[in-house]
């Protein structure tokens, strides 16, 4: 592999670091200039790069499909000359999926709670210190929160994704920053475009894609949910107790894993009716304290075995991204572990301490729109998201309407959005006072925003607990 390769305009682009494996067909490096990557596709040997340059007139062709606009989806945007790949934009300080959220046991990272972990059972402390490191359950949520967006969009256009993986995916570097960007668009198309031939990570693949060359939309869905709970739980959902019992010798290890556990021929980790491959890591014995009720009911539609077997009763992208939204807006972080948890689940369910929360409830008339609460720590900020107003709606869940700051008997309310008219109530609703800029509101109250446009009102029910 050379350290310099030259794209169609005539351009050099010298590498830099390897960012990670592309799905199952390459590798992607960032190169010396500032937010452009690499990706160089393999031989079929896997052991150099392909100089057969018949298919990268394919990656420019990428853009006459119906992509829509605004996504985190880095396209291709110069073909390589004398090898197979080509040239992205990609966003500096990223890092994949596989590596922001593998705990690193040797991190610094403690709380009380863990301190007093390591006494009783130091193998534990020390993961749970790595997952919380890593960003805990909420930055889990909000990555693949992201990303369901931006697979949600592409199926509304009748396109398919086709490799998904957790190495597809990349994310700030930055702890706070949950910016995504997938990469890899290269197999995106039609469903009925893509040949059976494509390159796939066998590892997240559908069964019907391992097995037949089967792409869809909910093949995407199926290796979107093995990534998403590989990273919340840290267990592939079909490596249990099954795989430990087999006592195979390496090579019949390998072949059983591609022929069997990546073909549907297990039940899942968490089966409700078969817990004979059920997982014994450190998460999936609890992992009814890092995955909401929504969210299990999903995954199990997804891994049992009829979801395996019919993939059109899987969930869609979009109940995905729903899920993943009630997820991230009911989770709260403990302020004596620092784990996350559900809200509905009332102490912590790690420690058993007793959360400080301030929730957001909004109603449209009489109808309920969203619920979002989050722990209210003195001075904590809250960005406050446009779904408490909208609704979950994939086209603003990037947007921010309105910002908290917790006080001890008070909230200032600061950065309303314009385009709203605000108000706020201290007698539940039988008067209100317009506020502007900021402004300080009871811990207990109603917020009126009525959208300036279309002249309708949601009401915002305020409370610290």
């Amino acid at each position: 592999m050379k350290n310099q390769y030259e794209d169609i305009y005539g351009h050099i682009h010298t590498l830099k670091e390897q960012l990670g494996q592309a799905g199952g067909q390459g590798v992607v490096f960032r190169t010396m200039e500032p937010d452009f990557a690499v990706k160089l596709i393999h031989n079929s040997t896997k052991t150099d790069v392909s100089t057969d340059t018949s298919k990268n007139q394919r990656y420019t062709e990428l853009r006459l499909l119906p992509i829509p606009a605004r996504i985190n989806l880095t396209l291709p945007c110069a073909e390589l000359k004398d090898v197979a790949g080509y040239v992205m934009m990609l966003l500096d300080d990223m890092q994949e999926f596989s590596d922001a959220f593998t705990p690193d046991d040797s991190n610094d990272m403690t709380t009380p709670w863990i301190d007093e972990m390591r006494n009783i059972n130091p193998e534990f402390a020390d993961f749970i210190s790595g997952y919380i490191a890593t960003g805990g359950v909420r930055r889990r949520l909000s990555a693949y929160f992201g990303v369901a967006r931006v697979l949600s969009e592409l199926h509304t256009k009748g396109l398919v994704y086709c490799d998904f993986s957790g190495r597809n995916c990349f994310v700030s570097t930055a702890q706070g920053n949950d910016t995504v960007w997938l990469i890899d668009a290269d197999n995106l198309n039609f469903a009925e475009a893509i040949s059976k031939d494509s390159v796939f990570t066998p590892e997240y693949a559908a069964p019907e894609v391992f097995q037949k060359g089967l792409f869809s939309p909910w093949s995407d869905c199926y290796s979107f949910a093995i990534s998403l709970f590989k990273d919340l739980i840290r267990n592939h959902p079909f490596m249990g107790a099954l795989l430990e019992q087999q006592n195979f010798d390496e090579d019949d290890f390998a072949d059983d894993t591609e022929s069997r556990v990546f073909q549907g021929n297990f039940p899942w980790i968490c089966d409700q009716d078969d817990d004979s491959n059920r997982g014994d890591s450190v998460l999936a014995e609890q992992h009814e304290m890092i995955l909401t009720k929504h969210l299990f009911r999903l995954f199990d539609r997804t891994f049992s075995e009829t979801g395996r077997r019919k993939r059109k009763t899987r969930p869609t992208m979009l109940e995905w991204y729903f899920a993943l939204a009630e997820a991230l807006d009911g989770s709260i972080r403990c302020q004596h572990c620092g784990m996350d948890f559900d809200v509905s689940l009332g102490n912590c369910p790690w420690c058993d301490t007793v959360p400080h929360i301030v929730s957001f409830e909004s109603r449209k008339g009489n109808a309920y729109l969203w619920k979002l609460t989050k722990e209210a720590a003195d001075g904590a900020e809250l960005q406050l998201p446009a779904r408490l107003i909208e609704g979950p709606r994939p086209s603003s869940c990037d947007k921010t309407v309105f910002a908290i700051r917790c006080e001890r008997d008070s909230i200032r309310i600061f950065n309303m959005d314009p385009g709203y008219s605000w108000a706020v109530s201290h007698d539940g609703g039988e008067s209100f006072r317009d506020i502007f800029g900021q402004a300080d509101i009871p811990n207990r109250c109603l917020v009126s925003c009525t959208n300036n446009a279309k002249k309708d009102t949601v009401m915002i029910e305020v409370k610290i607990e």
